[in-house]
């Protein structure tokens, strides 16, 4: 036996989906043919582990997992091995035999019988569809639950929203293609395990990266923001701020006839702008003061102001009605 340190392992992205079982075997095959061995290690982080060996000519099939995930049980794995076929390990919700004897006979070669192991399959992917719809009914009530300006300020609102429906788009493309391989087995059409994997890959792995880039930025984006808000990194000095921009709001200054002086009592007179997906323009300002009347008299005091712009009147309307609520309560 080789010592397993001085194995060399590749690491390769999976060209097709788990469910597809013909371009997985077919993959298999031809990457063992090229001397790429599916490692024991199997999967990990969506690649696939393979053991750079010399080539062979192996045959992989997958049978779906009886516990829906869980390794094969000792009697299903004798009795595969007296037909020559070995566990390898797992993918999802399947097992991986493989055998290089092309005598070796096929593995459940009565479809109805494979359609009924394929049903565990389906019920486990139809019950995470089920868990993904209802959070996505959840969310949402949850979300305008939530204060109205939240959401005007706050994106991971909204792209954990776009997070679910693209899981949930994902769950339910894989419900159907399963019911429809589960359909034709039951009616008696015969496992197919030969597939040109090659035309499809492009597509299903050029998916595969945008999602996953799309959940590392969710998670990058959710940890800068919440690391910037409570350093206070965004905010600004507000007098040099004034200096350069016009406020689309009042302040102190247009409040009563009469000079203005900043009173700067070192936590004061900040201003820290931004934006959203739902608010193009987002000022949150602290201002502090004098205010010298044309009679001598001063007035001192602070101003805070939460401006929003909102992209929807809709939203808007909302926010103020929230707004007003909360004044009059």
């Amino acid at each position: 036996m080789m010592d397993r340190q001085k194995i060399k392992y590749a690491y390769r992205l999976p060209p097709c989906p788990q469910y597809d079982i013909a371009g997985t075997e077919s993959w298999l095959e031809d990457m063992a043919s090229n001397g790429y061995i599916l490692s024991k290690d199997g999967f990990f982080m969506g690649m696939c582990i393979f053991e750079k060996r010399v080539p062979q000519k192996l045959r992989y099939r997958l049978t779906p997992a009886k516990k829906g995930g869980d390794e094969p049980e000792l009697e299903e794995r004798d009795i595969y091995s007296n037909s020559g076929w070995e566990f390898v390990t797992g993918r999802g919700s399947f097992n991986i035999y493989c055998t290089g004897d092309i005598q070796a006979p096929e593995i459940d070669t009565d479809a109805c019988v494979h359609a009924l192991a394929l049903n565990i399959v389906r019920k486990k992917e139809r019950s995470n569809l089920f868990t993904l719809i209802f959070w996505l009914l959840v969310y949402p009530v949850v979300i305008l639950r939530s204060p109205v300006t939240m959401l005007l300020t706050s994106n991971l609102s909204w792209l954990m929203v776009l997070l679910l429906l693209i899981l949930i788009i994902c769950s339910a493309v894989r419900a159907v293609k399963l019911r429809r391989l589960a359909r034709a087995l039951a009616e008696g059409q015969p496992m197919e395990h030969k597939k040109e994997w090659k035309k499809t890959a492009p597509r299903f792995i050029a998916g595969k990266i945008a999602f996953l880039a799309f959940v590392v930025f969710f998670f990058c984006y959710a940890f800068t923001s919440c690391a910037a808000e409570g350093s206070g990194e965004n905010e600004k000095d507000l007098q040099s701020y004034m200096g350069q921009y016009e406020l689309p709001f009042a302040d102190m200054s247009d409040f009563a006839p009469g000079e203005f002086v900043f009173d700067d009592i070192g936590i004061s007179n900040t201003v820290e702008t931004g934006s959203s997906l739902a608010s193009p323009s987002i000022i949150d300002m602290h201002q502090y003061g004098e205010i010298i009347l044309n009679d001598g008299t001063v007035i001192s005091g602070g101003l805070t102001v939460n401006y929003m712009k909102s992209r929807s009147a809709v939203m808007a309307g909302l926010a103020a009605r929230e707004l007003a609520r909360d004044i009059s309560r």
